[in-house]
C-alpha cells in the first residue's frame, strides 16, 4: 500500500483478508534509487527476499479489522507520524494474545461443554446418611505433566446421570492438552481411579520417580475359573502423548489356592511385587464416592492411600475452585500478573487438653498447650481466591481436629478395636516462605487411648499462588533419591556430632526405614533443610540439618525451636 511519509495509514486501508495472529509489517522505500529490496509490478509491491517475500496491494479500499477477544485494549486504528526533528518516536506495542490465556479459554470451553452434557459438580446421598456419591462433572484438576509450564486439564465425570445405584464403571477420567493452539484429548484409559470392594472410589494424584503420572487400577477375572486379577499401570506424558512406563499384576486363584505376580511384565516374587507396589507416590486422594467423614472413616480401618484424603464434598469444592481458576486465567487474571510477595499470618491459641488413661474414666491427665495453624497473606494486605481457599481449608482441618479433641470421652478414647487416635497437641507453623512456596513445620502429639502421647514432626509445602499443597521434591528442588541420600548423610553427621554412632538396630528398625525412605519428615527453614528423627516416637527426638542454605549452620547441627518469631511471624530455630 503506497503511503507518503506525512500522511500515515491505518490497518482498515489494507485490502487483504488478514487472519488473526502475529504479523510482520514491512515498510519499503519505493522512491527513486531506493528499491533494492522492493519491486513494483502492476499494482503490487513485493517486499523481502527468498521465502520471506510478501506481496502488498497498492489499492486502498476500506477493510474492517478483527482484533479478536484478546486485543480489547488495542486502538481501532494505528497511525505512524513523522517524528519531530531531533527526536525518535517509538510506537507503544500492541498487546498480543498470551498463549497460556488462550489455553485456559480452551479449557473453559471444554469444562462448560461437559457441565452442559453431564451436569454441575455435585453429590447425592448414598445408601446411608454417611455416604456421598459424586455426580456430574465431579472432578477438574490442573497438573503440568510434561514440565513445560502449562498445566494439562484432568476431567472426571459421571456418565449415567444417577446417584444410586453406584456403578464405578459410570465414572470416566480424561486428560486434555493444548497442542498447536488446539485442545486435544491425550488420555482416556478406563478405570483411572482407585476403587475397592467397599464404597470408597476416588482419584489418586500420583507421581513415579518424582514425575507426575496417570494410573489405572483394574480388577477382573482371568482365563481360569476362580481367577481374581488386579492390574496397576502408570502412564507418563511425553512428546504430546501418554504411554505406559510401569505396571504390576497380581493373580490369585481362589479355587486352586495359587498366586502369582509380575512387575513390568516379568515374573516377580511377593517381596518384589510389594516393593514395586510402593513405588508410585500418592500426594492426594480425591473421593468421588465414599464416606462423608474421611478422617473418622480412616480411624476405623487402615489408610490405603498416602498423602491427603478428601471427602466427596471436598472434591466438589476443589473442582469448583479449579473451574474458577480456569475462568480467571482465561480472562487474563491471577498468575498472568506479576508475582506477589507473601507473608505468614499464623494463628496460635491456648487450649486445655484432657488425656484419658487406662485405669478408668477418672484416670485422666489435664494440661494446657499451644495449638497453631498456618495462614498466609499477600504483603500489603491483599489476597487472591486461591489463597483464600487454601487458608479456609487449613483452618477447617484444624477446627475439625480441635473439635474431635474437645469432644473426646473415656469411651471414645478406648474403643473396642483400639483404633481411635486422639490429637492432643497440634502446632503447625510457617517456618519459611521463598517465592510462591510456604514451608510449614507440622508438630502433632497423639494419644491412642493411653496417657502416653507420641509426637510426630514433619513438613508440609504449599504453593501460595495456586493455593495447592505440593510434594517435598517440588518444594525443595530435590529428587527423591537426592533427598533420601541427604537425609541419611545428615543423620550420620548428627550422630557423630552428638558423640554417638547409630546403633546396628537403628539402620534396621522400622522407624529408621520409614525415616530414611520417606521425605515426609523433612521441612525447610530460611537457613537449612531439616530432618526430624525419633528412634522412639514416645521419646523426644532430634531435628538436624541435612542441607545448609546459609553459612550460619552446618550439616548435622541439631536445631531447637526458639521462643522468638521472625519478622513475618514464622518460627525461628537455633543451634542447640
Amino acid at each position: 500500500m503506497p503511503v507518503s511519509t506525512t500522511e500515515g495509514f491505518s490497518f482498515e486501508q489494507i485490502n487483504a483478508a488478514i487472519p488473526n495472529g502475529r504479523h510482520i509489517c514491512y515498510i519499503a522505500d519505493t522512491s527513486a534509487g531506493a528499491q533494492e529490496d522492493a519491486t513494483e509490478d502492476e499494482g503490487t509491491i513485493q517486499v523481502g527476499e527468498g521465502d520471506s517475500v510478501v506481496t502488498l496491494t497498492k489499492d486502498t479500499p476500506s477493510f474492517a479489522v478483527d482484533y479478536g477477544e484478546d486485543n480489547r485494549e488495542a486502538p481501532e486504528s494505528v497511525t505512524m507520524n513523522e517524528p519531530e526533528s531531533g527526536q525518535v518516536s517509538v510506537a507503544a506495542p500492541v498487546k498480543t494474545a498470551d498463549p497460556r490465556q488462550e489455553a485456559y479459554k480452551l479449557y473453559l470451553d471444554k469444562v462448560n461443554e461437559y457441565i452442559a452434557r453431564y451436569g454441575e459438580p455435585g453429590f447425592g446421598q448414598g445408601n446411608t446418611q454417611d455416604e456421598q456419591i459424586g455426580t456430574g462433572l465431579i472432578f477438574a484438576y490442573l497438573r503440568d505433566f510434561d514440565g513445560d509450564g502449562l498445566e494439562e486439564l484432568i476431567l472426571g465425570y459421571r456418565t449415567d446421570g444417577k446417584v444410586l445405584p453406584l456403578d464405578v464403571n459410570s465414572y470416566a477420567f480424561e486428560v486434555w492438552a493444548v497442542q498447536d493452539d488446539e485442545l486435544k484429548l491425550v488420555y482416556n484409559e478406563d478405570q483411572s481411579f482407585y476403587h475397592g470392594q467397599d464404597i470408597l472410589t476416588g482419584f489418586e494424584v500420583v507421581s513415579l520417580d518424582d514425575q507426575p503420572v496417570m494410573m489405572t487400577t483394574v480388577y477382573g477375572g482371568g482365563e481360569e475359573a476362580g481367577d481374581e486379577v488386579s492390574w496397576n499401570t502408570c502412564y507418563r506424558y511425553k512428546d504430546g502423548a501418554f504411554a505406559p512406563i510401569w505396571s504390576i499384576e497380581s493373580r490369585n486363584n481362589m479355587i486352586k489356592g495359587t498366586s502369582s505376580q509380575t512387575v513390568n511384565g516379568a515374573e516377580a516374587t511377593s517381596e518384589e511385587y510389594m516393593r514395586a507396589l510402593d513405588e508410585p507416590q500418592v500426594s492426594a486422594f480425591y473421593s468421588i464416592a465414599g464416606p462423608k467423614d474421611m478422617g473418622r472413616w480412616y480411624e476405623s480401618i487402615a489408610n490405603t492411600a498416602d498423602g491427603r484424603d478428601y471427602s466427596v464434598e471436598e472434591t466438589v469444592a476443589m473442582t469448583q475452585e479449579t473451574i474458577a481458576t480456569i475462568k480467571e486465567r482465561a480472562q487474563g487474571g491471577s498468575d498472568q500478573t506479576s508475582a506477589a510477595a507473601y507473608q505468614a499470618a499464623d494463628v496460635v491459641e491456648r487450649h486445655a487438653v484432657t488425656v484419658y488413661g487406662n485405669g478408668g474414666p477418672n484416670d485422666t491427665a489435664q494440661f494446657e498447650t499451644d495449638w497453631a495453624y498456618p495462614q498466609f497473606e499477600v504483603v500489603g494486605g491483599s489476597t487472591s481466591p486461591e489463597l483464600e481457599s487454601l487458608n479456609a481449608q487449613i483452618k477447617s482441618d484444624y477446627e475439625q481436629a480441635l473439635e474431635c479433641q474437645e469432644g473426646m470421652t473415656y469411651d471414645t478414647a478406648h474403643p473396642s478395636d483400639g483404633s481411635i487416635e486422639q490429637t492432643v497437641h497440634r502446632f503447625d507453623r510457617t517456618v519459611s516462605i521463598s517465592g510462591d512456596v510456604a514451608y510449614v513445620r507440622i508438630e502433632h502429639r497423639s494419644s491412642y487411648g493411653g496417657s502416653t502421647a507420641p509426637t510426630y514432626v514433619y513438613g508440609r509445602y504449599y504453593n501460595l499462588r495456586t493455593g495447592k499443597e505440593i510434594p517435598a521434591t517440588d518444594a525443595l528442588g530435590l529428587s527423591r533419591e537426592e533427598l533420601i541420600q541427604l537425609t541419611v548423610d545428615g543423620a550420620v553427621a548428627w550422630a557423630r556430632k552428638a558423640g554417638r554412632e547409630l546403633r546396628d538396630w537403628d539402620a534396621k528398625s522400622a522407624e529408621w526405614h520409614l525415616f530414611a525412605t520417606d521425605a515426609t519428615f523433612v521441612y525447610r527453614t530460611d537457613d537449612a533443610v531439616v530432618a526430624s528423627f525419633r528412634e522412639d516416637p514416645f521419646q523426644p527426638g532430634a531435628e538436624f540439618v541435612i542441607k545448609a542454605l546459609t553459612d550460619s549452620v552446618q550439616v548435622g547441627d541439631q536445631l531447637i525451636r526458639s521462643d522468638a518469631l521472625g519478622a513475618d511471624g514464622s518460627v525461628v530455630f537455633e543451634r542447640q
